[in-house]
């Protein structure tokens, strides 16, 4: 289980990576708002202090489409949404914690991303 923080649309968030057992999948698709499909799972995880959780992801269509079998564990992600409520997104992948490099390894030679400001070209007038 780690951290790590991300940029969506300018805004910035922690989020909690971690790996859960997938205990069941609703095999009945829900679409959101972007038009994307996605299925509400149940899953089994172990909390910061070692006892089991269950709850409930979402695993997207295209993530289905690899493969993801009750009985797997994969690597999830948690966040928190616009009311503070947890929100878990379920991946295809399995999750390697002990390949996972950290900005500290690069020390100051990453940055986070910075919003890009446009600025206007000047312009200059010919005199005549």
């Amino acid at each position: 289980m780690y951290t790590r923080t991300v940029n969506y649309n300018g805004v910035i968030r922690k989020e909690v990576v971690f790996e859960a057992k997938v205990l069941s999948i609703n095999p009945n698709p829900r679409e959101n708002t972007n038009g994307k499909l996605y299925y509400v799972c149940t899953l089994e995880f172990e909390d910061v202090n070692g006892n089991l959780q269950k709850t409930f992801g979402i695993i997207y269509d295209s993530n289905i489409q690899y493969g993801v079998e009750p009985g797997e564990f994969k690597m999830c992600t948690a966040r928190l949404d616009e009311n503070e409520n947890v929100y878990i997104q379920v991946s295809h992948l399995p999750y390697v914690e002990a390949n996972l490099i950290t900005p500290e390894a690069f020390g100051d030679l990453l940055e986070a991303p910075q919003p890009v400001v446009q600025k206007k070209a000047p312009t200059t007038r010919v005199k005549k």
